[in-house]
């Protein structure tokens, strides 16, 4: 039994050792057909210099690390061989087949020639010369890394992560006012409670190397949850049908302060000059309003009784009321929306 054991291990470490030399003879193998490549074609130039003056520069559409796809102009044929240079010192990547893709012509698998090169990083230059040695024209590229670039600028971006980044704000209600003409004049009642809503954006986020965000690009953004508006209900009547009384209706004369005279100790208003006559009422015992100017209807002013005269502001000035006469129910008439339109009062009924 123990014999048995013995044969298996060994014929397993047989095996292990010949797996190895088959690589190993495949790596030789691989190098020395690279040396006879380099045998058999010649570097078109012996540096960038030359480079420049005696080959053109070829069309790329795109250049990666692993291909190069060639633009229209380029004059290449599929399955064609070519022998490609890297400069600015002449370094030979190989031989490699045109490929055709969706009627574009290119060259792949240069990244696996470039990890076998220790390559400065900087501007460099690809030249590409046919099989029988023909020039094809040379390319300007950026190394770093051992990998090829268009340019540096792509060599960085190529650092570059990007993710989607959600994000979520907050979205304030709206307010609205309603106006009541049956509320009492400066109330207020939030009939319906407003709620925020809220937004979710989805954004994709570039980062540089150093993890700072360098750019971003809104993909999409939606409604998660719908913001409700508040609406107040603000009262706008002065005086309440229900309660509010007439007492008392007076005419007289306006005047300013220049207009005014002294008559047996009273400030009075002069009726020598000629003055706006008015009409003023008295609603409930103690709120006066000047309702009509020359007998046309405006806006109630408000009033304060002053002594024997009535004080308020007329287009923004202090103007003074002097009643010559009128009367009145003492106990009051009730205020009805009749009288409200004919005085041109805020009134409801609350």
């Amino acid at each position: 039994m123990k014999r048995n054991y013995f044969l298996i291990i060994l014929v397993l470490f047989v095996g292990l050792f010949l797996v190895g030399c088959s690589k190993e003879d495949k790596k030789v193998d691989d190098v020395k057909d690279k040396e006879e490549q380099e045998e058999k074609v010649e570097a078109p130039v012996n540096n960038t210099e030359e480079l420049k003056e005696k080959m053109e520069v070829i069309e790329a559409s795109k250049v990666t690390e692993d291909e190069i796809v060639f633009s229209e102009e380029v004059e290449l044929k599929e399955n064609q061989k070519v022998a490609v240079w890297l400069y600015s010192e002449p370094k030979f990547l190989g031989y490699f087949d045109v490929v055709e893709e969706n009627g574009v012509m290119m060259i792949k698998g240069l990244k696996e020639a470039m990890e076998e090169l220790d390559v400065e990083p900087g501007d460099h230059n690809i030249a590409i010369v046919t099989e029988e040695g023909d020039s094809v024209g040379y390319i300007d590229i950026y190394v770093e890394e051992n990998k090829i670039f268009e340019d540096e600028q792509t060599a960085i971006e190529s650092k570059y992560t990007t993710k989607e980044v959600v994000e979520k704000k907050e979205v304030k209600y709206e307010t609205e006012t309603k106006k009541d003409s049956n509320k009492k004049k400066g109330s207020k009642e939030v009939t319906q409670k407003g709620v925020n809503g809220e937004i979710e954006t989805t954004y994709k986020v570039t980062y540089d190397e150093n993890g700072k965000e360098i750019s971003r690009e809104k993909i999409s953004e939606k409604v998660t949850k719908k913001a409700v508006k508040e609406i107040i209900v603000v009262g706008e009547a002065e005086y309440n049908i229900n309660t509010s009384k007439i007492t008392s209706e007076f005419i007289g004369f306006m005047c300013s302060e220049s207009q005014t005279m002294t008559y047996d100790g009273q400030k009075a208003c002069d009726d020598s000059i000629q003055l706006p006559s008015f009409k003023i009422i008295a609603i409930d015992k103690g709120s006066y309003k000047v309702v009509t100017l020359n007998e046309v209807a405006i806006t109630p002013i408000t009033v304060t009784k002053k002594g024997n005269l009535y004080v308020g502001t007329y287009k923004g000035k202090t103007h003074y009321f002097d009643v010559r006469g009128g009367g009145g129910n003492p106990d009051g008439d009730p205020l009805t929306m009749n009288l409200c339109k004919k005085y041109n009062l805020s009134c409801g009924a609350w």
